[in-house]
C-alpha cells in the first residue's frame, strides 16, 4: 500500500542551500520509488494559526517500508543535514491501511 511523506516549509534560512537540496533529493527519492504528487508554493491557509506555510509537498512511495528506507538511507543523510541548515519544515508520514 502506498505511503506519503508530507512536507510544509515554515521558514527559508538559506535559499541557495534549499536549491541544492531540491536538486539532490529528487533522484534519491526516485531510487526508493518516491514521486512528487504535489509540490506547491501557492498555499492558502483556510483554517489554523497563521502564518501559512511557504510551500507544501506530498511525495508518494510504494510502501511505508520504502519511505522509511529512503529516510534512513546513506544517500539521504547529507541531504537531510543540508535541508536542516537551509529550511525549517514539518515532515509528516501518512500511510494507507490495507483494505480488510
Amino acid at each position: 500500500m502506498p505511503a506519503y511523506l508530507i512536507a510544509t516549509t515554515l521558514e527559508i534560512l538559506d535559499l541557495e542551500g534549499l536549491r541544492r537540496y531540491v536538486e539532490g533529493i529528487v533522484p534519491v527519492m526516485a531510487a526508493y520509488g518516491g514521486k512528487y504528487i504535489i509540490s506547491s508554493y501557492s498555499i492558502e491557509l483556510l483554517e489554523g494559526e497563521p502564518p501559512a506555510p511557504l510551500s507544501a509537498a506530498v511525495v508518494e512511495f510504494p510502501s511505508l517500508e520504502k519511505l522509511r528506507a529512503f529516510l534512513t538511507s546513506q544517500e539521504h543523510a547529507p541531504l537531510r543535514e543540508l535541508r536542516r541548515r537551509s529550511v525549517r519544515v514539518n515532515l509528516i508520514i501518512a500511510d494507507v491501511p490495507a483494505e480488510e
